[in-house]
């Protein structure tokens, strides 16, 4: 009974610290944050940081923060020390995706592994790990 115990209570725990590993890249960057929930793809929920509840806690897997100064999201690729896998322009939009060995998980995109994403539109700066989903 109690070996059993122990395996969920480190299940449960592996599972919160994995979790914590998406809400925690971006805590410190300011903006408008939305948090992904559930999932980190396009099935996920979204959730405005004004309806964000700490229940959520467990199930954020992804986390975009949009209207970011500039000076914010570089010192965030770098404090990542994330490399630049590649880059691509959609209109005005000007997206660039980036890779961490210090962010837990990642998406594929391009057959290449993903986990800070940032996008440019015209003065107004998006960044999302692993990937920014819905506008931006």
């Amino acid at each position: 009974m109690l070996k059993t115990t122990c395996a969920y209570l480190s299940a449960a725990l592996i599972f919160a610290l994995s979790a914590a590993g998406a809400s925690s890249v971006l805590k410190d960057v300011n903006g408008n944050k939305e948090y992904y929930l559930y999932g980190s793809g396009s099935d996920c929920v979204i959730v405005d940081e004004n309806d964000y509840s700490p229940a959520y806690f467990a199930f954020v897997k992804g986390v975009c923060v949009k209207n970011v100064s500039e000076r914010d999201a570089l010192e965030t690729i770098r404090r990542y020390e994330a490399d630049l896998v590649f880059s691509e322009r959609f209109g005005s939009v000007t997206n660039y995706y980036y890779y961490s060995n210090k962010i837990s998980g990642y998406k594929l995109v391009k057959g290449k592994k993903i986990n800070i994403h940032a996008a440019f539109d015209d003065g107004v700066i998006s960044i999302g790990t692993p990937l920014i989903f819905g506008s931006y």
